[in-house]
């Protein structure tokens, strides 16, 4: 239980946070190294060079995708026992990183969604894929070989 009221705190703070920023400025205008200053706080740098935070941050900021991507913050703070949507029954892998603040338990995750895989991985966070790339890249090589037809 306080392994999910952690997750409800941090996912209250960031929810909070998503909805008093100035969306417009951050999502359409500026520059990239404004986008990471509002997307990833003013101690990104410490986590990842330059070049690769710019690289991904490139991603959400030239296809203005950063909206969509933020909307799952709305979603949790409009429903965060998540019982407001139907089950998902597209086969579904978990990568679930042990630095990630607010990780999904999987016995709330597995009455919604067709969990085929899930792994608790060594080390990551909140970014996984940019953390640990061969990690991610080898457990989702593993699930779709088992969903081969």
């Amino acid at each position: 239980m306080q392994v999910i009221d952690a997750a409800r705190s941090a996912q209250a703070a960031i929810s909070a946070s998503e909805e008093s920023r100035d969306r417009s400025r951050s999502f359409s205008n500026g520059s990239p190294p404004r986008f990471a200053a509002w997307s990833a706080g003013d101690d990104v740098l410490a986590t990842f060079p330059i070049d690769v935070l710019l690289t991904n941050l490139m991603f959400y900021w030239v296809p203005n995708s950063a909206p969509s991507a933020a909307r799952s913050y709305f979603e949790a703070w409009r429903d965060p026992d998540g019982m407001m949507f139907p089950t998902v029954e597209v086969p579904t892998a978990v990568a679930s990183f042990p630095a990630e603040p607010w990780r999904v338990p999987r016995r709330w995750a597995e009455p919604r969604f067709d969990i085929r895989r899930w792994t608790d991985m060594p080390r990551g966070g909140h970014f996984g894929a940019l953390e640990e790339p061969e990690l991610l890249t080898d457990d989702i090589r593993c699930i779709f070989r088992t969903l081969r037809v």
